[in-house]
């Protein structure tokens, strides 16, 4: 793991920061200080975004969680980011390297874009299939939900049901989610097949009612839900 800290040394004041996350072996920047004044350039490099003053060049990860690496401008050719997807701060890449699933890596791309998401835009996840699987508790949850209490850090209630205010069907944009209230809902004949298949399985009533909650967005009131196992049941017995 990376240290956090950002004068973090090695030997004759060497930053271990700018060789980890920069390629640069024998950077001292103990000399550096904090530029004032407005930068010579501006460029985004990897997720960073670097200002270049006459003397030196202040790195500083988009993510906004840690602190900016000084680079003197003899140094400046020499930089190297990392062969790889995370040309970031230690802090995105600690929390990457720690992810064990979809879900994680998800919410890691979160915290990393948090400070970039524009409030105006659509935002679409390429590979979103309308749920979200976390192998960490072998729970799927509706990818707009997961969003929602990933990026405003909150948990809502099994009654609660996340929609979008946008026109976009594929908009995952946090700032364009809403939570309303998920009334009871009438059985579709999609799920009425997916009950009695669940039912053939032996899976509860309790545990169908939640599932459809998370496969289809329909919250079932446990009676409504017994009433449809009851039909089949009735169905079965009828044709037998």
């Amino acid at each position: 793991m990376l240290c956090c800290a950002q004068n973090a040394t090695l030997g004759m004041g060497l930053n271990l920061r700018a060789v980890a996350l920069l390629g640069l072996l024998d950077l001292d920047d103990t000399a550096c200080t904090l530029p004032s004044g407005a930068p010579e350039t501006i460029e985004r490099l990897g997720h960073w975004h670097v200002e270049h003053h006459h003397d030196v060049s202040c790195w500083k990860c988009l993510c906004g969680r840690s602190e900016p690496l000084l680079v003197p401008s003899s140094f400046r050719n020499r930089v190297r980011l990392p062969h790889d997807l995370v040309q970031a701060c230690e802090v995105c890449r600690n929390e990457l390297a720690s992810c064990s699933s979809r879900a994680s890596r998800l919410h890691a791309w979160l915290e990393r874009n948090r400070p970039l998401i524009d409030r105006t835009e659509h935002l679409e996840y390429p590979e979103d299939r309308g749920f979200t699987y976390s192998e960490d508790d072998g729970q799927s949850t509706r990818t707009r939900r997961f969003i929602y209490e990933a990026f405003f850090k909150t948990k809502l209630r099994s009654s609660d049901f996340v929609s979008s205010r946008c026109s976009n069907p594929f908009c995952i944009n946090p700032y364009h989610l809403c939570t309303k209230p998920n009334p009871n809902q009438k059985a579709s004949p999609e799920i009425e097949k997916f009950v009695a298949h669940l039912q053939q399985l032996g899976i509860s009533a309790k545990i169908t009612q939640r599932v459809i909650a998370e496969k289809f967005g329909t919250k079932l009131s446990l009676s409504t839900v017994q009433g449809l196992r009851a039909a089949t049941k009735q169905l079965i017995s009828t044709a037998a």
